[in-house]
């Protein structure tokens, strides 16, 4: 049996009021799951347990919580390295702090790797509820996929 690729990716929406334009969207790879990583089953337990394969995580503290426990539960052992370095794990933090007002969101994206290809995220629009508590309209816009997946 195969045991499929799969990208799991960090992204925002986007943000734009009155005209303004603060950030277009972005979807990043921050780590391809494959037979070679580290404590695979255990992982892909852990990612259904999340419900990763049925939705998209979509809440600041939930996609916060899910990216320090992948950080603290698993350890690349056979390549003694944390599943991410210190640099990228502040990155991830550092993007969804700033981008929180995009509306952030956490996926699985399962990769053929006979036709590996960039792919974009479908045009919609969200509802995001800001800290002082108005409705403001998030537009996405279309955006390639980075295939730079660490392994």
């Amino acid at each position: 049996m195969d045991i499929p690729k799969i990208q799991l990716l960090l992204g925002c929406f986007g943000y734009q009021e009155n005209g303004f334009v603060s950030c277009r969207g972005c979807e990043n790879c921050i780590l391809l799951i494959d037979s070679q990583t580290d404590q695979y089953k255990v992982m892909m337990d852990y990612l259904d347990s999340c419900r990763l394969f049925d939705k998209a995580l979509f809440e600041y503290n939930s996609i916060n919580g899910f990216i320090r426990n992948m950080q603290a539960k698993f350890d690349q052992a056979s390549r003694d390295r944390t599943l991410w370095n210190e640099k990228e794990y502040r990155l991830f933090q550092k993007f969804i702090a700033e981008h929180r007002s995009c509306g952030l969101y956490v996926k699985l994206l399962p990769i053929d790797d006979n036709k590996i290809e960039l792919k974009s995220i479908e045009e919609k629009s969200i509802t995001v509820k800001t800290p002082n508590n108005l409705n403001k309209k998030i537009i996405t816009q279309k955006i390639k996929l980075n295939l730079r997946c660490r392994r």
